[in-house]
């Protein structure tokens, strides 16, 4: 639109047309990622030079500004906590490999003080998306494995518990590269667009959707708050 990448905005409903929020610079790509719960604030990522950088664009003011010098080479998938005091990313580095310790899930306090926590490492780690109390982190260890809960409390100080998985849950199937194919509603129903094709192929048509009632029975069941 207008011949860049940014971000623009419009009402629901149409009845008015699209507004832009940013201006990328020559060579970047502006990508929305996740509104603070207040309507407030928007991340977003900046694609420039094979890069992913995260910013924060604010409504009042209408300003953008980095955030928390997070650098990737995969997307970043950040989200606000419920309470937006906390955001959660996947990042990765070209020079460490797949499993590279330095790859996975973090946590960064907003607004960013230099504190940065990592999730507790299952695979590759990606798509991070937090539950709607913000008690837990889902991510996806990697398209062969099953979506993970991980318990984590923030206060006094952050910490995680034992990442569970939720076999319930969709199994998205998706790649580090890919959009976060998966999302959680606020009453805690998982939704995700997955195969349906019995050898799981990504190249299977979409038919249908699947909605999991009452996993979070499960998930308590699985692992029980002490």
């Amino acid at each position: 639109r207008d011949g860049d990448r940014a971000i623009f905005w419009q009402s629901a409903d149409g009845a008015s047309g699209a507004e832009r929020l940013t201006k990328p610079a020559q060579g970047e790509e502006h990508i929305p990622e996740s509104w603070s719960r207040d309507g407030k604030r928007l991340l977003f990522s900046v694609f420039k030079d094979a890069k992913f950088s995260l910013w924060v664009w604010t409504l009042d003011g209408r300003s953008s500004a980095p955030f928390g010098n997070v650098l990737s080479n995969a997307p970043l998938s950040a989200t606000f906590s419920p309470d937006g005091r906390w955001i959660a990313y996947a990042a990765t580095e070209a020079a460490g490999g797949i499993i590279s310790p330095n790859r996975g899930v973090f946590v960064q306090p907003f607004p960013a003080t230099g504190e940065q926590h990592q999730a507790p490492k299952r695979a590759i780690d990606f798509h991070p998306l937090w539950a709607p109390d913000g008690k837990s982190i889902f991510y996806v260890p990697s398209a062969a494995r099953s979506t993970v809960a991980v318990p984590i409390t923030t206060h006094p100080a952050v910490a995680f518990g034992t990442p569970v998985e939720l076999s319930r849950a969709p199994k998205p199937l998706l790649l580090a590269p890919d959009v976060r194919g998966y999302d959680v509603l606020p009453d805690g129903r998982f939704i995700g667009v997955v195969p349906v094709s019995a050898d799981g192929s990504a190249s299977a048509p979409f038919t249908e959707f699947r909605v999991v009632l009452n996993w979070f029975e499960e998930l308590n069941r699985l692992a029980p708050t002490k």
